[in-house]
Parts: structure tokens; sequence; C-alpha cells
């Protein structure tokens, strides 16, 4: 939303998330060594989508989705 992607460092970003809150039975806790949770993981995962992380779609900001679910409900027939 504020479009400023450059404060933050990608590289120690996905490596703190990838390595240190990711769990093994899925999704992101909080800290390391928290449990998964939902907030946490929705979070993680569109942190990564806005650096590009590979195999994710692109997230619209103000949405809270993908661009791509924008796009569908935009067409819809509103009424």
């Amino acid at each position: 939303m504020l479009d400023q992607y450059g404060v933050v460092d990608e590289v120690r970003n996905r490596r703190y998330l990838l390595e240190k809150t990711q769990h093994l039975v899925g999704g992101f806790g909080k800290g390391p060594g928290d449990p998964p949770d939902l907030l946490h993981s929705y979070f993680g995962m569109v942190s990564l989508a806005f650096q590009g992380e590979a195999g994710l779609r692109a997230v619209d900001p103000t949405m809270g989705t993908t661009e791509r679910t924008v796009r569908h409900l935009k067409s819809l027939p509103w009424q």
C-alpha cells in the first residue's frame, strides 16, 4: 500500500520465514518455535508473494488477495 518494498531486506525476510518460522506441518508461526496459525501463515505467504516468490501469485495489497481474484471480482455483475 505504501510502495516501500525497498525498506525490506528480501533475502533476510525469506530466510527468516522459511528457516525460522515455517512449521513442519505447514504454515508459519509468530516466531521461532511457535506453532503455525492462520494470521501469521497468511502474512508470511503475502510477504513472500510481494517479493515475487516463485510459485506464488501476485497479491493486491488493498484487497489482501491475489490480483487474479480481484480481476474476477471486478468482472462479476454486482446487482
